[in-house]
């Protein structure tokens, strides 16, 4: 069997390398302060938070909510809920049993069958009652629950939190704030892969969160330690330098460097040449080419043009004469267009005139 999944989160056991952000992350929550942490897709973020809860003290109360598919505050609300029960240290039974006494405000809660069908999990009753009091019935409750259980205090691990900018009803991180500051035991995490709304959520002069969070940008994992990793699962060596070009092509991505590796195991190669590496990465390339023409298409002609910009100038000096020339577009246009792209967070910029597309794989499609 093969040994690289690269499309599951990464077990606890098969955790690799990040010390320093492991280290930095658990000491900053365990003083009860909150983390801004923000790094592009497949990176590993989740894996990273998940592995800091593990290794947590156990007087600490960590929850981790995945708000990728919210599209209304009631959504947050059941995901909040719902992420609080899971992490619940009780039997199915004790949670059913002890839910009234922890959640008072709550209409009660039912069994319901996993997606997978495989068992049943706990789903609390929120009909009938409005956001505010839902939040504040909330945290009402895990005071409770950290009061009757001797927990110091919660971490609540809010993933892909740039998702309630969809939400504009009502202010979710005003409303979290005022809680915060309320409640000294409950600190965040705040993690997202579209950095720049989240930025604009937690760090900008007049987001709620302003002045109070520690940003830690999740990169590639140490070249040597995830070289070792896959030579590990391997059973082979990199040679002349063939991880290294992998690596810095893919930007140092996780998921990505696990599927490559992934084809590389089912070639069954003892040492990994450098033509063993251009020709597994051309053919993941390849694999994409129709997706990636695709949404290549649908792009404005104006936003094209900074694609095509971005790989001509290599990242660099995007607004040079040489970079306008060769696409034909005028500087006021091109601005437009990037800006465009930034709130869309397909680009990123990286300098003064530097940028980079976000989707690694899709930048090296247009780059071939």
């Amino acid at each position: 069997m093969n040994p690289f999944n690269y499309d599951k989160l990464v077990s606890l056991k098969e955790f690799c390398g990040r010390e320093d952000e492991l280290k930095k992350v658990a000491n900053i929550v365990k003083g009860k302060n909150n983390v801004l942490m923000y790094g592009d897709r497949r990176y590993g973020k989740t894996s990273l938070i998940k592995k800091t809860f593990s290794l947590l003290p156990t007087d600490i109360f960590s929850v981790y909510i995945d708000l990728y598919d919210i599209v209304d505050e009631m959504d947050f609300a059941q995901s909040l809920y719902n992420a609080v029960i899971d992490a619940m240290p009780f039997s199915l039974e004790d949670k059913f049993l002890k839910f009234g006494d922890i959640f008072k405000r709550l209409n009660g809660v039912s069994l319901t069958p996993t997606k997978s069908f495989e068992g049943v999990s706990l789903k609390p009753d929120i009909r009938g009652r409005d956001f505010d009091e839902l939040l504040e019935s909330a945290f009402e409750g895990l005071t409770r629950l950290c009061e009757k259980n001797k927990y110091s205090h919660v971490v609540l691990a809010l993933d892909e939190f740039q998702q309630i900018k969809e939400i504009t009803n009502i202010k979710i991180d005003a409303k979290l704030r005022k809680i915060a500051q309320r409640n000294p035991n409950v600190c965040f995490i705040f993690s997202g892969s579209k950095r720049n709304m989240l930025r604009a959520l937690v760090s900008s002069q007049n987001s709620p969160f302003y002045g109070m969070t520690t940003p830690i940008v999740v990169k590639g994992i140490n070249s040597p330690d995830i070289q070792t990793y896959c030579e590990k699962k391997l059973d082979a060596r990199f040679v002349n330098n063939s991880f290294t070009y992998l690596y810095d092509e893919v930007r140092g991505q996780t998921r990505l460097l696990l599927q490559l590796c992934y084809r590389l195991y089912s070639d069954q190669i003892n040492h990994i040449t450098m033509n063993d590496a251009e020709h597994v990465l051309s053919g993941l390339i390849e694999d994409y080419d129709d997706e990636f023409r695709e949404r290549f298409m649908r792009f404005p002609n104006g936003q094209k043009k900074v694609f095509k910009g971005i790989v001509l100038s290599k990242g660099n000096k995007l607004f040079s004469n040489k970079v306008l020339k060769g696409i034909n577009a005028s500087k006021q246009s091109l601005n437009q267009a990037v800006s465009a792209l930034e709130k869309q967070d397909e680009i990123t910029k990286t300098g003064e005139g530097c940028y980079q597309i976000n989707d690694v794989l899709f930048q090296l499609w247009l780059s071939r």
